[in-house]
């Protein structure tokens, strides 16, 4: 039987999981950072701390995903503390 590991292994390298992740960084780290931007200026705190949600969620699957911006940075951030 796998192991938990191995299944989430398989699962982020599949390419609808890679596809999935890009769309989602995409579409939703402009709109997330235009609306957070938005809500904190007319002072909608709970709905600018929705938009931070969504933003890390973009964020986070920018930086699992290949060849977007999100992941070269975490890549020149882990080269740079590891030298």
């Amino acid at each position: 039987m796998p192991t938990l590991r191995a299944l989430w292994q398989t699962w982020d390298k599949n390419s609808a999981s890679v596809e999935s992740r890009r769309v989602i960084y995409w579409f939703f780290a402009p709109y997330g950072t235009l609306g957070l931007i938005v809500m904190l200026v007319i002072g909608q705190w709970v709905a600018a701390g929705f938009m931070a949600f969504f933003l890390a969620i973009a964020l986070v699957s920018g930086a699992r995903t290949p060849e977007t911006h999100a992941q070269r940075v975490v890549s020149r951030l882990r080269r740079d503390t590891d030298a």
